[in-house]
């Protein structure tokens, strides 16, 4: 142990990593493998002390959910289909909105053109207006 450098601390921490492997199928000899398995895996997607942290928030999850790891990346996995099929559904309803928008527009700028074609129409005879909103020619207020 002094010749290694090791505390005792060290070693029980050391001794406990071993035996959890150990109990994954992982025999002395292929530890150092497996162990090299998972840094390269990590390296592929972030840096290993990431990788380190993100499975222990992993395990910390499962253990506040009760989920197993398999079920959690079930959820995940039902949980973005969902999302992507909820995405598209927006994207469905934004087209529709925008078609209804246009339609409104277009019936507003219609409305506008005849209110002006009939103001134009009427400014040179008021009484035709003055029919016009009473309702019928010749009828008094």
């Amino acid at each position: 142990m002094r010749r290694n450098g090791l505390s005792l601390t060290q070693l029980k921490s050391y001794n406990r990593i071993h035996s959890k492997l150990q109990e994954m199928g992982a025999s002395g000899e292929d530890a150092e493998g497996w162990l090299d398995a998972c840094r390269d895996i990590a390296s592929l997607t972030t840096s290993s002390d990431q990788f380190a942290s993100m499975i222990s928030d992993l395990v910390r999850l499962s253990s506040e959910t009760g989920l197993s790891l398999e079920e959690m990346v079930k959820d995940y996995h039902e949980k973005l289909s969902t999302l992507g099929k909820l995405g598209q559904e927006i994207e469905q309803k934004n087209e529709g909105l925008n078609e209804i928008r246009a339609e409104c527009e277009k019936g507003k700028s219609e409305t506008k053109k005849k209110m002006e074609a009939f103001t134009r129409g009427n400014r040179n005879s008021p009484g035709k207006l003055r029919e016009a909103k009473n309702g019928s020619p010749g009828s008094a207020r």
